[in-house]
């Protein structure tokens, strides 16, 4: 099956410059970043409503009666996604960050195995922590 992207790695019949897998990952993440805070927004902006609710019970159909009265009296469908801004930038570059350091530090640990080798489940996990902690205080 052809590709319709440029091969992540150059080999000798490649024509196109070759994509480091960083960028491609990098990339991923952040797109996901983007496209889970705005599936997810208006669920934030519910969440934070029924927390705030200090006033009366929860009771049923708590969660439909305020989506509706955001969008007939805080400014239609755009209201629900509010303060959306901030958000996105933090969840986008959050996770293309984690995604670029897992990426590096898999890298890292395979340079330490031979040819062939793959790497371990506790060191995939290693892989996660590290990049979980480096995106996490790169963000500060």
């Amino acid at each position: 099956m052809p590709r319709a992207l440029p091969p992540l790695e150059g080999g000798p019949t490649s024509k196109s410059p070759s994509i480091s897998p960083s960028v491609v990952e990098s990339t991923a993440g952040f797109s996901a970043g983007v496209v889970s805070c705005l599936t997810v927004h208006p669920l934030d902006l519910l969440k934070n409503r029924l927390q705030l609710n200090t006033q009366t019970r929860s009771r049923r159909g708590d969660s439909f009666r305020i989506f509706r009265d955001v969008v007939r009296h805080e400014g239609g469908v755009r209201a629900l996604y509010r303060g959306l801004w901030p958000n996105m930038l933090g969840n986008s570059l959050g996770w293309g960050l984690y995604f670029l350091f897992y990426r590096n530090a898999k890298d890292l640990l395979q340079a330490r195995k031979r040819t062939g080798e793959y790497l371990s489940s506790a060191e995939f996990f290693g892989a996660a922590i590290v990049a979980g902690m480096c995106a996490v205080l790169s963000m500060f």
